[in-house]
């Protein structure tokens, strides 16, 4: 069977910085291990917080000199670790090698004089040279800075990024995100963001609102990964943006990738649709699933949920667990809720290992103290082992030559 190694870089170390321009982290992907021309799913993640309320932050990916995600916020001066006071950074997106261009992430102080902390960072690149496009994986994805869709209406209206594609009758892992603005500062009503399969709307409307002092730093990710069954035919995924009130919000960096599932030797996935609350300040298990490897192989594990803090001005954290070796992975992957009524944030932390025996996972939360509230909602659980599915060899019937043909993941190959 073929295996697939990932490029893995995760620390959940706080660092901090006072400098105005943007500042390495002890997270990277040095170039030379990007191939040349070869394409890499880059998943990545981090939480950020300032020292203070009136303290922006701004974290962003780079691939080379090329940003491929970023978001900013405002700071808050309570709560631990400092990094998670605000939000995080986190979603999917398909580069190039080219054995040169480090992929990093980065942080950096909007407000000059102030302190701003980052944690929970990782970063996974997988190769996807041994899977084919259009059969075993498909991908639409936005880059840039400027905004591709603004002044969103409040009923959905306004699409950001559209997949269209003729699919088998199969399982998929469907992976989405994308960045919002609220396009407005401080007192902005929430932006909101949807991501719909054929019509029908996945899990929540999600929503946030800004906290920005100044405009063009208040951009928040959003993003979403579930298994999901599809018959044949024709299959629209969209990610779709409204404003609360008015016609404020703003959208970039849509993405959209889906993998089939039946391409590898194994994907499990845990689901719960039940609101949760914890009024703890140390992490308490929520979902928890054992994985047992069929041969060495790495495993990416993968928690998305809506989550939220019930108090204002408090934040709450996710985390995922290797329970089994006490392993933990994005460490306070945060949002910070300027508003209980209004917030509820699509948020998905990585982790990845390289395992030979069974292994149990968990997704696990917590709130900030004083006065704790933090809620989980729509929430999988996703286990995604990279060695593909074995070929069968199976005879032709009726064939009295002995022919057989190659049964793949893919179906009939030859």
């Amino acid at each position: 069977m073929v295996t697939i190694t990932p490029l893995i870089s995760s620390s959940n170390t706080q660092e901090s910085t006072s400098s105005t321009s943007p500042q390495n982290t002890d997270v990277v992907i040095d170039g030379a291990d990007l191939v040349n021309g070869r394409k890499y799913m880059v998943m990545y993640c981090c939480s950020y917080g300032g020292a203070d309320f009136t303290d922006e932050i701004e974290v962003q990916i780079e691939h080379g000199s090329t940003i491929i995600a970023k978001s900013a916020e405002r700071g808050d001066s309570t709560g631990t670790p400092e990094s998670s006071r605000t939000k995080s950074l986190n979603g999917f997106y398909i580069i190039t090698g080219d054995a040169t261009s480090a992929l990093r992430i980065k942080i950096r102080c909007a407000t000059t004089g102030a302190t701003c902390y980052i944690g929970g960072k990782t970063l996974i690149a997988i190769p996807l040279h041994q899977l084919t496009e259009g059969s075993e994986y498909w991908q639409s994805t936005q880059n840039g800075d400027a905004a591709e869709v603004s002044n969103a209406a409040t009923d959905f209206s306004t699409n950001l990024i559209t997949l269209t594609s003729t699919l088998p009758a199969a399982d998929f892992l469907v992976l989405m995100s994308a960045e919002i603005s609220p396009g407005s500062v401080l007192t902005a009503a929430p932006s909101k963001c949807r991501f719909v399969v054929d019509g029908v709307n996945q899990k929540l409307d999600y929503q946030t609102k800004g906290k920005m002092q100044t405009i063009e730093f208040g951009w928040i990710s959003y993003s979403y990964a579930q298994i999901k069954t599809l018959g044949f035919g024709s299959r629209i995924f969209k990610i779709d943006i409204a404003s609360e009130t008015g016609t404020r919000t703003d959208g970039r960096r849509g993405r959209i990738i889906l993998l089939k599932k039946s391409v590898f030797d194994q994907m499990i996935s845990l689901a719960s649709t039940t609101e949760t609350t914890s009024t703890s300040t140390t992490y308490v298990d929520f979902l928890s699933q054992s994985y047992t490897p069929n041969q060495q192989e790495h495993v990416v594990i993968i928690g998305n949920t809506a989550l939220w803090a019930a108090n204002t001005s408090r934040s709450a954290m996710i985390r995922l667990r290797n329970d089994t070796d006490g392993t933990n992975f994005s460490d306070q992957t945060s949002v910070f809720s300027s508003s209980a009524d209004d917030d509820r944030h699509a948020i998905t932390a990585f982790g990845c290992e390289q395992i030979s025996t069974a292994k149990t996972y968990k997704l696990q939360f917590k709130g900030e103290s004083p006065s704790p509230s933090s809620h989980v909602d729509e929430t999988d659980l996703i286990m995604w082992g990279l060695t593909k599915a074995p070929v069968v060899l199976q005879p032709v019937l009726g064939d009295d030559r002995g022919t057989f043909v190659q049964i793949g993941p893919s179906g009939l190959e030859i």
